[in-house]
């Protein structure tokens, strides 16, 4: 009984490490403690048995720690984030319409703050930016997007064909968040960024409504998010 008793004690005392409930030092601590009273070969359930490993996810790949997973996604965002930025500031200088050009404008400012945001945070987190866009991906929507020729309900048609209905156009990020344990500092930073994004969506729909603009099906941007336009 004293065996299964500890058996669970230790349980415990991972469970609220991983979370981050408890210090690298009160865990060791803790941990000492446990061992000082006598080794757990004779417990009734192994402890590997009992505790899997962790894994997070990132779209189709898995990761051995928070960490890892969170500066694969930070970069990637950053790196669509950053081309937002760019492409939609290449659309506000060509279109004559005040009211995309002004929404632009402010979408471009948000694009922009995030890929700066992220890229901080990667630094941070000790990491170096390296994402980016498939360069004909890149070269195929600057020429698109700056374009006087293409009408702006096309172009607007386009961005909502790349994104699903509803939340499900933020899900890789919710995903994300959801798995997020430790390290809510960047927890919070996505949480606003997703309330910005949420904002950036509505305006293109609210603006497809005042074009008359349906949507086409939608499509998988390169980095999983939301992007400016179709290659």
């Amino acid at each position: 009984m004293a065996q299964t008793s500890r058996q669970f004690e230790l349980r415990q005392l991972l469970k609220a490490y991983r979370k981050g409930l408890i210090s690298d030092e009160l865990f060791e601590e803790q941990l000492r403690e446990v061992d000082e009273r006598g080794p757990l070969a004779d417990a009734d359930e192994p402890l590997a048995a009992a505790e899997p490993a962790r894994v997070w996810t990132c779209g189709s790949r898995q990761f051995e720690s928070e960490h890892a997973m969170l500066v694969h996604f930070l970069d990637e965002f950053r790196a669509g984030e950053a081309f937002g930025a760019d492409a939609f500031a290449l659309w506000a200088d060509a279109t004559s319409d005040p009211c995309l050009r002004g929404g632009l404008r402010t979408v471009c400012c948000r694009e922009d703050a995030h890929s700066r945001l992220l890229a901080a945070r990667l630094a941070e987190l000790g990491a170096t930016p390296k994402a980016e866009l498939p360069a004909h991906f890149r070269e195929a929507t600057r020429t698109r997007l700056r374009s006087r020729e293409i009408a702006d309900s096309e172009k607007v048609r386009d961005f909502l064909g790349r994104l699903p209905e509803g939340d499900t156009a933020l899900r890789p990020i919710m995903d994300v968040l959801e798995q997020i344990e430790r390290d809510v500092e960047t927890r919070a930073l996505l949480e606003e960024m997703v309330a910005d994004e949420a904002a950036t969506i509505r305006w293109f729909e609210e603006s497809a409504l005042r074009l008359g603009v349906t949507r086409q099906g939608a499509t998988t941007a390169p980095n999983g998010h939301a992007s400016p336009e179709p290659a």
